[in-house]
C-alpha cells in the first residue's frame, strides 16, 4: 500500500523528466559514489555527486538525504528516523511510546515501565526508494532513554537496533554525529526533511513523499516549556522557518547541517504535533550533541566523516 505510484506530480508543476535521475545520471552516481557498503563513512549526500536536485520542498530524488528513514506501524508512517550506523536508527522516544501511554498513570512515572513502549514486532523501518518508500527492515531492539518524560518531552531520544546490518549505498547511508566543537550557533541555518503533510500539498495518506525545509536556530527560550526546569534546557535546540516547519510525520527525524565534506545531525524533531505546518511557530528539537555520550554507550561502531 505504501508504494502506490499513481501520484500526479504534474499537478504541482514538476515536469515528468525532473521526477527521476536519468539513466546517465544514475550511472554517474553509482560510479562516483565511494565504496561504503559497510557504512564506515557518514554524512555524504547524493547531491554531492549529482548536482541535479530541484529547489522545492519536495526532495527529488528522495535519496538526496540517504540517512532519512520512515518508522512504520500498521502500514502507516508514524515518524521519521535517521541512520547513524550500520545497525542503528536515531529517533524520538515519543515515536516508540504507545499511544495510550500518554494517559496511563504508570507511564508518567520517572522511569516508565517497558510496557509503555512498542515492542520491536509492532514497528518496522522503511528505507528510501527512488521516489517514495522502499525496502522494509525488521527491528531487533528498541532503546528509549530511561528517563523519557512524555508530557514534558524531556530526554526525548531513542535508538532502534536493526535485525540485520544495512548495506550502504547512494540511497542508504548514515549521517554523522556532531563533535562538541560543532555546536550550532544562533542564527545558523539547519535543514529538516521528513514524511509529514504540508498545508499546500495535501496528499493522499497512502502515498508518502519526502519533503525538506530550511530553519534558523534561535534562543532556546523561544521554545521553552514552562514545566521544564531551566537546568534541562540544554537538551533542546529551538529553530523556526518562515516558509517551513515540522509536522506529525516529521517527528523523530533529524535537523542537520553541513560542515566540510559531511552532514551532521543537530537535532531530533521533538515537538511537532500539528497535523499541518505552522510556519512562524518555533519548533523544539532534542539536542543530539547533548546526548552524544548516551548514544555512544550503545552504538560502539560509529562511522567517520568523509575526508574527500
Amino acid at each position: 500500500m505504501l508504494q502506490r505510484e499513481e501520484f500526479n506530480y504534474a499537478s504541482i508543476g514538476i515536469p515528468y523528466q525532473e521526477r527521476f535521475l536519468t539513466r546517465e545520471q544514475k550511472y554517474i552516481l553509482l560510479q562516483d559514489w565511494p565504496s561504503n557498503s559497510n557504512c564506515e563513512k557518514c554524512g555524504k549526500s547524493s547531491a554531492d555527486v549529482i548536482d541535479r536536485f530541484r529547489n522545492t520542498n519536495l526532495v527529488l530524488p528522495a535519496y538526496k538525504y540517504p540517512w532519512i528513514v520512515a518508522l512504520i506501524r500498521d502500514d502507516q508512517v508514524i515518524c521519521s528516523g535517521t541512520i547513524i550506523s550500520q545497525k542503528f536508527i536515531l529517533t524520538a522516544a515519543e515515536c516508540v511510546f504507545r499511544p495510550g501511554g500518554a494517559i496511563e498513570q504508570k507511564c508518567q512515572l520517572l522511569i516508565p515501565p517497558q510496557e509503555c513502549y512498542h515492542t520491536p514486532g509492532e514497528l518496522s523501518i522503511k528505507l528510501q526508494g527512488e521516489i517514495t518508500l522502499g525496502k522494509t527492515i525488521t527491528i531487533k531492539r528498541i532503546k528509549p532513554h530511561l528517563l523519557f518524560n512524555y508530557a514534558k518531552k524531556m530526554n526525548n531520544i531513542a535508538l532502534i537496533e536493526l535485525e540485520q546490518p544495512l548495506e550502504c549505498s547512494p540511497t542508504t547511508s548514515p549521517i554523522c554525529l556532531p563533535l562538541k566543537a560543532q555546536e550550532l550557533k544562533l542564527g545558523y541555518n539547519l535543514s529538516i526533511a521528513g514524511w509529514g503533510t504540508h498545508a499546500e500539498f495535501d496528499y493522499n495518506d497512502e502515498f508518502y513523499t519526502l519533503r525538506e525545509g530550511e530553519m534558523v536556530k534561535v534562543e532556546t527560550s523561544n521554545c521553552n516549556n514552562p514545566e521544564v526546569p531551566k537546568i534541562f534546557h540544554k537538551q533542546y535546540v529551538c529553530a523556526f522557518g518562515k516558509k517551513q516547519s515540522a509536522c506529525q510525520g516529521d517527528i523523530g527525524g533529524s535537523a542537520f547541517t553541513r560542515s566540510g565534506k559531511s552532514y551532521y545531525a543537530v537535532g531530533i524533531v521533538s515537538h511537532g504535533n500539528e497535523p499541518k505546518f505552522r510556519p512562524l511557530q518555533p519548533i523544539t528539537f532534542t539536542n543530539v550533541n547533548h546526548f552524544a555520550a548516551w548514544i555512544r554507550l550503545f552504538v560502539r561502531q560509529l562511522p567517520q566523516p568523509w575526508s574527500n
